[in-house]
């Protein structure tokens, strides 16, 4: 092709568009991504969902402290009737819900592995083995169901 060729605005869009198609820019992490879509909306209108608001991962002060590496991190998650606060060391997870309710807490993975503890009375647990990818955490707690929204805790 030369550059005379492609004065014509209608027949630079025809080149463009014949250079995608032979080239098929969606890649299998695209594809991928897009099956994931339906998972950040399944949650249920009675399941309240919790924004996470704080990563120690972004803490400009940590990262540059641990010169971007950290053996834990800790992620704080918001939502209107309560809040869960986690560490993840290595594959483990030691957390704390508040209020202190009670219940269980369950870690779904995208694939579908679930980890479960149960919550103490002053809101604490553990989970010792954890999944990796996006992951939430679901509190089913006396007074309702508290989920995190999905993100990469490892």
């Amino acid at each position: 092709m030369t550059a005379d060729r492609w004065q014509d605005d209608d027949q630079l869009l025809a080149d463009l568009a014949e250079a995608v198609r032979a080239t098929d820019p969606t890649t299998d992490w695209v594809r991928r991504l897009g099956a994931e879509v339906p998972l950040f909306r399944q949650l249920d209108q009675d399941i309240e969902l919790a924004t996470l608001t704080y990563d120690s991962a972004l803490d400009p002060a940590l990262v540059a402290r641990n010169g971007g590496t950290a053996e834990y991190r800790t992620l704080l998650f918001q939502g209107r009737s309560g809040q869960v606060q986690l560490e993840a060391v290595g594959r483990q997870v030691i957390g704390q819900v508040m209020p202190s309710l009670g219940g269980t807490v369950s870690i779904d993975a995208r694939d579908g592995t679930v980890a479960t503890a149960d919550v103490d009375e002053t809101g604490c647990f553990q989970v010792p083995s954890v999944p990796t990818g996006l992951l939430r955490l679901v509190w089913n707690a006396p007074t309702g169901v508290l989920a995190t929204e999905w993100a990469r805790w490892f």
